[in-house]
């Protein structure tokens, strides 16, 4: 029998204060099964995932601000110094998926007797082709935290009826479509000094998952559930 969420509470509530009393964990037990629990997803859409080499330099390097130091005073022959500041950014990933086999190692054999066995064994991938940057981003905190407003705000379609004007991100998706392209994901960058180096892998944080996500459900409502969640959230070292 289910039990509703605010029934859930109450009992939560009440067993809470009756932990003095002698909460057992039969106790616990009764009121986890009143939960939903949520489950890691087993596979991804998409087995793998290639990007433009040079997309993904320009990208970077459009993290690097140059920005010159003054001159001290009193101090006449030193000149200004150019200084580097990493200031993280955002980007709309445009690409294709497509299908191909799962081991690239191997070789298929190219016979007149071949079958079409090797089919059974396809995964789909994304090929990232674009890396494109809406206009007018303003990292916060010197820089540290990405101005997610700048795409979500021209991402997510507004809820009412009347036409709104054409923004940057929809002129981009517009050309982008003309190009055989298609959006297929986004990319931030992440820049911290007090990182762990214990790995290569940079970290995905709560604040990027719920960007991804919203970023994920509306393309979802554009194109289906099936087409949509092929979406993908990437982060590079800026």
């Amino acid at each position: 029998k289910s039990i509703s969420f605010s029934a859930a509470n109450r009992r939560a509530r009440a067993l809470s204060r009756g932990v003095s009393r002698g909460m057992t964990y039969g106790d616990i037990s009764r009121v986890r099964s009143t939960m939903h629990t949520v489950e890691h997803q087993p596979t991804g859409a998409l087995n793998r995932v290639y990007v433009c080499q040079v997309g993904a330099a320009r990208f970077q390097n459009h993290c690097v601000v140059q920005s010159k130091k003054k001159k001290p005073k009193g101090n006449t022959t030193k000149k200004g110094q150019d200084l580097n500041t990493i200031e993280n950014r955002v980007a709309l990933l445009f690409g294709t998926i497509n299908k191909e086999r799962v081991d690239q190692s191997r070789k298929v054999a190219r016979t007149s007797l071949s079958t079409s066995r090797e089919d059974q064994k396809m995964c789909e991938v994304a090929k990232v082709h674009a890396i494109w940057e809406p206009p007018m981003q303003k990292p916060m905190i010197n820089g540290k935290h990405y101005d997610e407003g700048c795409l979500l705000s021209t991402y997510i379609g507004d809820s009412q009826d009347t036409p709104a004007k054409e923004t940057a991100t929809d002129r981009a998706i517009r050309v982008a479509g003309w190009l055989g392209l298609q959006p297929v994901g986004w990319i931030f960058s992440y820049a911290d000094e007090d990182r762990h180096e214990d790995g290569d892998a940079l970290p995905v944080h709560g604040r990027d998952a719920v960007v991804g996500a919203k970023l994920q459900i509306e393309t979802m409502k554009l194109k289906g559930r099936d087409e949509g969640r092929k979406f993908i959230t990437l982060t590079l070292d800026g």
